[in-house]
Formats: structure tokens, C-alpha cells, sequence
């Protein structure tokens, strides 16, 4: 992603500090999810944390700029299984899928929302047809690229660790962006209210595998740069 470098922050206390206080800036003080009075030290953290993969995005001047977590199964189950239902054949499918891990806490700095018509992913709002309020050429202004650049993380996160399938209680405007980059989730169940309306999701990793051997995406074709061999999709391992 040339405007961003997502990694995996665990490692790196500074990102993972400013990560927490990312957090808390878009979950407390500006949508008011989170009491902002329950976080003195301006760090927003939960229960789920030390069972999380953490993944940073740095622009070009090393700063964190988005963050988001890979929360992987434990005693404390998921943070999805507290809040939201789920459809029936979906809640048989699962109980077969061992190695799921749920995507959360994806925000964006509001330094990268430019526009006073940018959503909270840096996606321009839609007006009646559903068409970008303001016409501008949404990838050369970079901001998508970001939410795409921690999906890249997010991918080869997970197929370091063995994750093969991912849960996202997502909100509308995040599913059309990751939809218009050929990202293969599918509802499992009703709309929520879970720090706003959001829907539950799935995405099995191996869909998302043919649609980076299809070329169908060719931005998600670099989610492979960088990624060890062993960890590419079959199609690709040397016979």
C-alpha cells in the first residue's frame, strides 16, 4: 500500500500505546461509544486485548494513523458472540470452524478523514443514487487505502497464526468499501446496535485466496508482499 505500512504492533510498545490512544480519541470522545470518563490515562483497553493480535497503520512520516485488533478465541469466547445474533445455518457453521478469529476496534485518525463529508473510514458519503456526495477519485486521495492496508495485516496475521476464518460486526459504510475491493463477507445475521448499527459478517480466508488468484481485485494482490511463501495460497506454492 503505497500511502501506508500496516504490521503487527504487539511487539512495539510506542505503536501499541498510541494504537490504545487512538482508540480512545474515536470510541469516546468523538462517536461517544465508551464513557470517556472510564479511561483517566486516555488509553481505551478491555478484556479482549491480551487475547489480540494488535495491527498499526504508519504513514510516511512513521506516525499511527489507523489501528485494529484480531481477537482470537479464549474463555472470554468473542466480543461479536456478546452483542449479536446470529442466523441459524450460520451458528451450525461455525461450531465446524475452529481456527476464527473476529476483526475489532478498526478506526482511522481524523486526520485522515480531509473532507467535511468523510466518513469515519475515510470513504466519501453517498447522497440519494448512492453516488460519492463530492466526485473525487477516492483512491488517489488515499484514505481507503488505509482501511485496505490493515486488511493486508489482518490477512497475513491471520495466515501466520493459522486463522482461517475472520468475524466482523461491521457498520454499512465500511462493508461498501471493503465490497468495492471484492472482500468476500457475507452476512450472519440481523443488524445490531453494537457501538452503532452494525451487521455480523464472515469472510473464509480461502474465498478471499481465489480472489487474489483471480486478479478480480488487483489491489489485493500486494496483500502477498512481504508475506512468507509457505503462507500463499496453494496455487501458488512451487510443485
Amino acid at each position: 500500500m503505497r500511502y501506508f505500512k500496516s504490521e503487527l504492533i504487539d511487539t512495539k510498545p510506542d505503536l501499541l500505546q498510541n494504537s490504545y490512544y487512538l482508540r480512545y480519541q474515536v470510541y469516546c470522545m468523538e462517536r461517544s461509544f465508551l464513557p470517556k470518563d472510564d479511561y483517566p490515562e486516555q488509553f481505551e483497553t478491555d478484556k479482549f486485548d491480551p487475547y489480540s493480535f494488535h495491527l498499526g497503520a504508519v504513514n510516511l512520516q512513521d506516525s499511527l494513523v489507523g489501528t485494529s485488533r484480531l481477537v482470537r478465541p479464549s474463555g472470554l469466547g468473542l466480543p461479536m458472540y456478546d452483542a449479536c445474533q446470529l442466523f441459524p445455518d450460520a451458528k451450525q457453521r461455525l461450531k465446524s470452524v475452529s481456527n476464527v478469529a473476529e476483526v475489532s476496534r478498526l478506526c482511522v485518525s481524523r486526520n485522515y478523514r480531509r473532507r467535511s463529508n468523510d466518513g469515519y473510514f475515510g470513504e466519501p458519503q453517498l447522497d440519494i443514487n448512492g453516488q460519492p456526495e463530492v466526485q473525487v477519485a477516492v483512491e488517489h486521495r488515499g484514505n481507503p487505502l488505509l482501511v485496505v492496508s490493515l486488511y493486508k495485516a489482518i490477512y497475513q496475521t491471520s495466515k501466520r497464526a493459522g486463522i482461517t476464518h475472520l468475524l466482523a460486526a461491521t457498520e454499512k459504510s465500511l462493508q461498501r468499501l471493503l465490497s468495492r475491493y471484492r472482500f468476500p463477507f457475507y452476512a450472519i445475521g440481523p443488524e445490531v446496535d453494537y457501538f452503532g448499527p452494525v451487521t455480523p459478517y464472515l469472510l473464509d480466508l480461502s474465498e478471499l485466496d481465489k480472489i487474489l488468484i483471480s486478479n478480480q481485485s488487483p489491489i489485493l494482490e500486494e496483500f502477498l508482499e512481504g508475506l512468507e511463501q509457505e503462507f500463499w495460497p496453494a496455487e501458488y506454492q512451487p510443485h
